[in-house]
Order: structure tokens, then C-alpha cells, then sequence
């Protein structure tokens, strides 16, 4: 177990735990199925160039109050939501999408290119 942010004990994580991961009783990990699609959520960015949805049930929400996020959003928390990649869809502004990889992390952020607005992170 580890703490989120030194000092504060009352948040704690596993080290190793990951949002849809479940453990069966044979001991291995195992990645959590799709349920089946019970509606449609959407969204968009801040000038609403790009919009997109994704199938809901969503795979995972998380709200991420650690120092960087905070600093990152100027605000207490962000909220991220996890999709299936197959379940997410851009429904405008394609072309307007900026990608940024970081090698050193493996992961990938798209960002709206007219605002700025991160839309989707990702493992490269």
C-alpha cells in the first residue's frame, strides 16, 4: 500500500491496482468484461470544434486529486472516465485534434487544437 500524497494517510491505494482489473481465485488477473450498452454519454470541448460520445456503462470513473491534476486544472479534482477504446467515438472535429507522445511514459494526450481542451489519454 502506498499513500497518494505524503502526510495524507486516510487515501490509500494499492500500488499495483488498476481501474477494471479483477483478481479471480486462482490468483491471476483478469481484464473486466464490456457490459452491454445501456445508452449514450457525449461530450465536447470548450469551443465545441470537437465533439465525442462514448457507450455507457462507462469501464471506470475516477476523481484524481493529486498535486499535479490540481495544478494541471486549477481546481480540487479532475474526473476522468474510462472507456473501451471500441466504444468511444469523435463525432466532429476530427482534423482539429492535436496528439502529444510521451515516449518516456508510453502514453499519448489528444488535446483540441483551437483551445486546448484534453480530451483523451491513452498508452501509446
Amino acid at each position: 500500500m502506498r499513500s497518494i500524497e505524503p502526510g495524507i494517510s486516510r487515501f490509500r491505494v494499492r500500488a499495483n491496482a488498476r481501474p477494471g482489473m479483477t483478481k479471480a481465485r486462482t490468483g491471476k488477473t483478469h481484464m473486466a468484461k464490456a457490459a452491454t450498452a445501456a445508452g449514450i454519454a457525449q461530450g465536447q470541448c470548450l469551443c465545441g470544434k470537437v465533439s465525442f460520445e462514448i457507450d455507457v456503462p462507462a469501464r471506470w470513473a475516477w476523481h484524481d486529486h493529486s498535486p499535479a491534476s490540481r495544478r494541471a486544472h486549477g481546481a480540487a479534482y479532475a474526473t476522468y472516465v474510462g472507456s473501451w477504446r471500441k466504444r468511444f467515438r469523435v463525432t466532429r472535429g476530427k482534423a482539429e485534434i492535436a496528439r502529444f507522445e510521451d515516449k518516456a511514459t508510453k502514453t499519448v494526450r489528444s488535446f483540441c487544437a483551437r483551445c486546448g481542451t484534453q480530451l483523451v489519454s491513452s498508452c501509446a
